[in-house]
């Protein structure tokens, strides 16, 4: 979540904070967590392979770190999505393989 998006919803006066969401309890807490960056994604697309019982490969990995949104954009600094799409990226490359 952006640092933007974040303010919004923390911020007293936001309408999101007397929202339709927040007053019947749809939504009952907030979890922010902390940007992932490459070394920790590459640790997500490790725990995938291990668990759908594939080889770790330069290869897959470069594919799936490429695939994922990053900001700022143009580097590999810190994951938009976090590890949400490591599992479906995976899926697909070793689809086209």
């Amino acid at each position: 979540m952006s640092v933007t998006k974040l303010a919004f919803i923390k911020n007293p006066a936001s309408g999101l904070r007397y929202s339709e969401l927040i007053q019947k309890h749809l939504i009952t807490a907030m979890v922010p967590f902390l940007p992932l960056q490459a070394e920790h994604v590459r640790l997500c697309i490790r725990d995938v392979t291990v668990q759908r019982q594939v080889p770790l490969t330069d290869n897959l990995v470069n594919f799936v770190l490429d695939e994922l949104e990053w900001s700022p954009e143009n580097t590999q600094l810190f994951s938009v999505s976090g590890c949400k799409r490591v599992y479906e990226k995976v899926a697909f490359y070793l689809q086209q393989t």
